[in-house]
């Protein structure tokens, strides 16, 4: 049997251009960074807010950061009544509110395997047997405005999710999280 010893640095024991190199390294490999949890917190967040929207039952996806095609998008039921109200728009859409239970109002997304909010998309489908055919272009009308409305909120969600990840993958955050955690190196940048 042979006893090597190894001696083991700090990461502010390190010398500057190995503490550099670690710190890269810890950034492409997402080690140690928390970014599930911190994810988990605004979505929960986000899913609350939302259903104060009007926007209930919202199941939030997101793809991210730097490539085409990444962005946040949701589907959710929508409570007509409470999305007008926030809005002051009851009063001009009474007609349709005195119908509201004839009209199945969701968001949807489309199936593809982007992320964004382009792939979602209002709609408010009037039951068969209804007499909203009566107000189609309020129908129309207002599709439109809640759909631009849910594009809107899932671009914010995926604002807050970017900054977020920018915020934890800071060198200053990188190091704060092995200190904490108290990691420890070999003089060549190796975890021990």
């Amino acid at each position: 049997m042979r006893i090597e010893e190894v001696e083991v640095y700090t990461i502010d024991e390190l010398p500057e251009e190995v503490r550099a190199r670690v710190i890269e390294k810890w950034r492409e490999d997402d080690r140690g960074m928390n970014f599930e949890f911190t994810q988990d917190e605004i979505i929960a967040d986000e899913t609350e807010r939302l259903a104060e929207l009007g926007f209930e039952d919202a199941e939030i996806s997101y793809s991210g950061f730097w490539s085409q095609g990444d962005g946040a998008s949701f589907t959710a039921t929508i409570n007509l009544e409470k999305f007008l109200d926030g809005r002051r728009l009851k009063t001009k859409y009474k007609k349709l509110l005195a119908l509201n239970e004839d009209i199945d109002a969701t968001i949807g997304k489309s199936q593809s395997h982007y992320s964004h909010e382009y792939t979602m998309f209002a709609d408010l489908s009037p039951n068969y047997y209804s007499d909203l055919h009566k107000y189609t272009d309020q129908l129309t009308e207002l599709e439109e405005l809640i759909q631009e409305e849910a594009r809107e909120e899932a671009r914010a969600i995926y604002e807050k999710l970017r900054k977020a990840y920018e915020y934890q993958s800071e060198d200053e955050q990188i190091l704060e999280d092995i200190r904490i955690n108290e990691h420890e190196f070999t003089i060549g940048g190796q975890l021990w």
